[in-house]
């Protein structure tokens, strides 16, 4: 028979180590424990992200197709500036060709007015001297006139 301080030995290892075991089997319980409930949060916290996931590739796509749309537009504008600007081109040439012919009438029309001015200034000189010519001559012919007036009276 064993001795009995022996055997309360084994009996204190034998429960020291139940405890040790039944220490470790809690631990990994209850981290098995632990590790579902991070499985379940990650479950959730996944579920979650492909939701937002999906909302967001929702919204992108509605942002693509809103910038396509903005590019589209932005190229019909830029092409009727284009058109504009050239309208605009080419109604300014015509313009500009059109001032260069007023200018060369206008210019034209000056000479014009100068030869008729000058034109103007000698009929007025001419009617001048005619005018002086005249007067000289009818007062010559009035006196010739008188005097051979003057002398049938003076005869009769």
């Amino acid at each position: 028979m064993p001795d009995p301080a022996y055997t309360a030995i084994v009996a204190l290892i034998a429960a020291g180590f139940a405890l040790a075991i039944g220490a470790v089997i809690a631990t990994v319980i209850a981290r098995g424990r632990h590790q579902a409930m991070l499985a379940s949060t990650l479950a959730e916290h996944a579920q979650h992200a492909s939701v937002i996931q999906s909302g967001l590739q929702t919204q992108l796509g509605a942002a693509q197709a809103a910038l396509e749309r903005a590019d589209a537009e932005a190229t019909q504008l830029q092409h009727r500036l284009d058109a504009e600007r050239a309208e605009s081109r080419s109604r300014e040439q015509a313009l500009g060709q059109q001032l260069a012919s007023l200018q060369v009438e206008a210019e034209a029309l000056r000479q014009q007015l100068k030869t008729l001015q000058a034109a103007g200034v000698e009929r007025q000189q001419f009617i001048e001297r005619a005018h002086e010519t005249l007067g000289h001559q009818f007062r010559s012919l009035a006196t010739d006139i008188l005097e051979s007036h003057s002398k049938r009276f003076t005869e009769q």
